[in-house]
């Protein structure tokens, strides 16, 4: 959206809706109208360490083209003749005071309203006629329907949303991120602002200040002026729009406001964007990345603008500042002609990356929100993958405790979910009739076990690590008995073709699905392949538990390989299982 030496800001942009994408194509348009829903803004002056800000807005609509205030209406109709005897047009904010009016109004009993504002009073015996394609979208309805009565806002889908916004304008529901963080505003909906701070107050180096319960200001000082007092950096973000779930919804307009000692610097016609640079000059506003003029012909119709917004202006992945709401992701949120890569997919990794998912995995686990896709694309990329600072809990300043702090966001890499066990011996390989992991062999006394939840989290064509070789295959297991050491005695690779005994140990395994910041081991091993056979891995598990009553034994060069450094003199008993797993889908033939 706008980038320069002080500031990268960026926004998303969401269609006004169905129904509007009809009128704008009488326009020209060919890809509908838009309204800007989030705004990010980072400061990328040196020396500084601000947090990025993103403003937005909830998701309130209905996801079908259909708007609280037009329930009920007709759209695209009129009355023939325009007005009732006696009336003329008047000039109307909404349609529920257009409704109003007609009530306020004898003889009146329908009503016909248009989204300039125009309201005209009819009676029920006037017939409704189509509004033609090129005049401004229109609306029929009648006092004895629903059209123009105010309906009840839905709540936000989202339990943190709902719990943690606050409002804003015509009832906006008012999301505000730092650092990738859900901020609780929650308050403001209620009691409204003492200060009209959300962070900081007017002393602080970084502060955002609600003012009119319509415009936000966030405010960086970026260092002092000539004249020896503070210079700050303002972005002004101004809510507008009909009100959540209208046509054209809560949105942003933006207005940025460059230190006096800036704009005596370069900086005004340095600045590259959607909008064009600051200069003063407007026939240079269009341009690309580089920040080369692109010629253009005014007088070709909006279609020429998607074009150039498309083609310059369209965020990639890994230098987006979005926190994305819910579970979308940026594969959500792109230019549809972008391409969205999951660099923690192994798949992927091997296609695309320097270093493989499970290493992008790691270093990024447990980075915050945006930044752990700007960070998986780094590392995949050769980048060094830098956690950014957790942002500073003194900032915020919520009524009531001026500490409060918000939960870190711990990615989730269980592949499970209480009950549940997720990417199983049958879920890796649809197309199958039979799972592709088989018990061939337990040991005496052993109790049943249920492979496709014994055995989860499968890799199939693992990613290498460390100095292995060959084909791999990866997972985890449930371990379903307590105070449990769990050894894997499995097979890696040696020299490509060579395969050597190995054993891998988890101490105090725990039971279940374990928490968040605690999943369960990955087991890599390496598989046997042969001309002609699907290939495949063998390995054995020794469940060792003193809760376990009997006298096998772990083997030898597992208890070599792994010594316990709790093990006592408890008696510890021991379950046997030996398996086969494949380490790709068979052909379905094979199955």
């Amino acid at each position: 959206m706008m980038k320069n030496t002080l500031w990268d800001i960026q926004g998303t942009f969401v269609t006004v809706g169905e129904r509007e994408l009809d009128l704008v194509e009488s326009w020209g348009l060919t890809h509908g109208a838009s309204v800007t829903n989030d705004i990010m803004i980072n400061v990328t002056e040196n020396d500084t360490d601000y947090p990025v800000v993103q403003l937005s807005f909830g998701d309130l609509s209905s996801h079908d083209g259909t708007h609280p205030t037009e329930i009920g209406c007709h759209a695209g109709y009129y009355y023939k003749k325009t007005n009732m005897k006696g009336q003329r047009r008047s000039v109307e904010n909404t349609m529920a005071e257009c409704r109003e009016r007609c009530v306020k109004t004898d003889g009146c009993d329908a009503f016909s309203w248009w989204k300039d504002g125009g309201c005209h009073l009819n009676t029920a015996d006037q017939p409704e006629r189509p509004i033609p394609p090129h005049w401004t979208k229109g609306f029929a309805g009648t006092l004895d329907g629903e059209c123009g009565k105010e309906h009840e806002v839905k709540e936000l889908d989202d339990e943190s949303e709902r719990a943690k916004h606050g409002e804003i304008w015509k009832h906006c529901p008012l999301l505000m991120y730092l650092d990738g963080k859900l901020i609780d505003i929650s308050y403001t909906k209620e009691t409204g602002y003492e200060t009209g701070y959300l962070v900081g107050n007017e002393t602080s180096d970084f502060s955002i200040l609600m003012k009119d319960d319509r415009n936000v200001y966030v405010s960086y000082k970026v260092g002092v002026g000539e004249d020896g007092e503070d210079e700050y950096a303002v972005v002004r973000v101004m809510a507008e729009g009909d009100g959540p779930a209208e046509m054209w919804t809560c949105h942003w307009s933006v207005w940025v406001c460059i230190p006096n000692s800036y704009a005596s610097t370069d900086l005004p016609s340095t600045t590259i964007g959607l909008l064009g640079s600051p200069d003063g000059d407007p026939f240079n506003d269009w341009m690309n990345p580089n920040g080369t003029v692109i010629a253009h012909d005014a007088t070709k119709n909006h279609g020429t603008s998607i074009e150039y917004c498309h083609d310059n202006w369209c965020v990639p992945q890994g230098k987006s500042l979005m926190t994305y709401p819910g579970d979308t992701t940026y594969d959500d949120w792109k230019c549809e002609q972008h391409d969205y890569k999951d660099y923690t997919n192994n798949q992927t990794a091997k296609e695309e990356c320097v270093v493989g998912a499970k290493h992008i995995e790691h270093h990024c686990q447990d980075t915050h929100s945006f930044y752990k896709t700007n960070c998986e694309y780094e590392c995949c990329h050769g980048g060094p993958c830098i956690e950014k600072p957790v942002v500073d809990p003194d900032l915020i300043l919520i009524k009531f405790n001026a500490n409060q702090t918000v939960p870190d966001i711990i990615p989730d890499h269980r592949d499970c979910d209480g009950d549940i066990f997720y990417k199983t011996a049958k879920e890796v390989c649809t197309d199958t009739s039979e799972g592709i992991v088989e018990l061939f062999h337990s040991s005496d006394n052993a109790p049943d076990i249920f492979v496709d939840s014994l055995i989860y989290g499968i890799i199939l064509d693992a990613e290498i690590n460390n100095d292995k070789n060959g084909k791999m295959v990866s997972f985890k297991i449930n371990n379903s008995v307590d105070d449990a050491n769990l050894y894997v005695k499995h097979y890696e690779s040696y020299m490509e073709t060579f395969l050597d005994p190995a054993c891998d140990a988890t101490f105090d395994s725990t039971v279940g699905c374990p928490d968040i910041a605690n999943p369960s081991p990955d087991y890599e091993i390496a598989c046997h392949e042969y001309d002609g056979m699907t290939s495949f891995a063998t390995f054995t598990v020794f469940v060792e538990s003193p809760n376990i009553a009997n006298d096998n034994k772990v083997d030898d060069c597992c208890l070599a390989d792994n010594p316990n450094p709790n093990q006592d003199n408890e008696q510890m008993g021991v379950h046997q299982y030996s398996f086969k797993i494949l380490c790709e889908c068979p052909a379905v033939d094979d199955a």
